[in-house]
C-alpha cells in the first residue's frame, strides 16, 4: 500500500532497482493500492483479498521505511479500516506505522494509534506473526518468503529468471495473458520450461 504521507511515490517490494530500468519485476505478481482503494474497493472472503473487477490477492504489504517515502505514517481511519479488514480475515505484511498525520484531537490521536498497532501487532521489538480475528498480521519477514510458506508458486519462471522480463494480465474471458521479453539478443539455444500460478500481492 502506498504510504498516505507526501512527497510519496509507488516502489514495488523487492524490486530490484540496480538492474536497467525498468527494474526486473519481483518473483510474485503485484499491484500497488491507495488508501481511497482500501475504504471502498477491498471485500474479504476465505481470507482472499477481493476487488469487485475480478482481481484477487493473498496479502497486502505495509509500506516499509526505506522503501517509500515518509512510510510508517497512517491515518487513525486507515488504521482502523486495516484492523477491521485484519479481524474478516486479511493478512497484512509489514512493519506497524509509528505516528499518525492527524492533528484532529492531537495528541490524543497518537495514543489511539498506538493502541491500534498493540491490538495489531503486539510486542514488534522481534520478527512475528500475530492471529487478530479470522486474518494474520506478519512482520519481519518478505512477501516472497511468506508467499513461499503458504506453498505459492511464483507467478512466472523459465528456467533462471535472469533473461526475462514478463507482464501478466488476466482478459474479461478470464484468460491467463503473458507477454515474455528476452532481455538477451541471442536466444537460439535457450530451452524454456515455462510454469505460471495465478498468485498475487496487494500492496497498500
Amino acid at each position: 500500500m502506498q504510504a498516505e504521507a507526501v512527497p510519496n511515490r509507488f516502489i514495488p517490494p523487492g524490486a530490484e532497482f540496480t538492474n536497467p530500468i525498468p527494474p526486473d519485476p519481483p518473483a510474485y505478481n503485484f499491484d500497488g493500492c491507495t488508501a481511497d482503494v482500501v475504504f471502498n474497493r477491498i471485500k474479504i472472503k476465505n481470507g482472499m483479498i477481493l476487488l469487485p473487477d475480478g482481481m484477487s490477492y493473498r496479502i497486502m504489504v505495509l509500506p516499509s521505511q526505506g522503501e517509500q517515502v515518509m512510510a510508517g505514517i497512517m491515518t487513525i481511519k486507515l488504521a482502523k479500516k486495516i484492523e477491521e479488514l485484519v479481524k474478516e480475515g486479511m493478512t497484512i505484511v509489514g512493519p506497524p506505522p509509528v505516528r499518525t498525520p492527524d492533528l484532529t484531537n492531537y495528541p490524543a490521536c497518537e495514543e489511539e494509534l498506538k493502541q491500534i498497532v498493540h491490538r495489531l501487532w503486539g510486542d514488534t521489538r522481534f520478527s512475528g506473526e500475530r492471529k487478530v480475528g479470522k486474518g494474520r498480521v506478519i512482520w519481519g519477514s518478505t512477501p516472497q518468503n511468506i508467499l513461499g510458506d503458504m506453498g505459492i508458486q511464483t507467478d512466472f519462471s523459465c528456467g533462471t529468471s535472469a533473461p526475462f522480463r514478463y507482464i501478466h494480465r488476466r482478459a474479461e474471458d478470464r484468460a491467463e495473458i503473458y507477454f515474455v521479453s528476452n532481455k538477451q539478443n541471442s536466444g537460439n539455444n535457450l530451452q524454456l520450461s515455462c510454469e505460471r500460478s495465478k498468485t498475487g500481492v496487494l500492496v497498500a
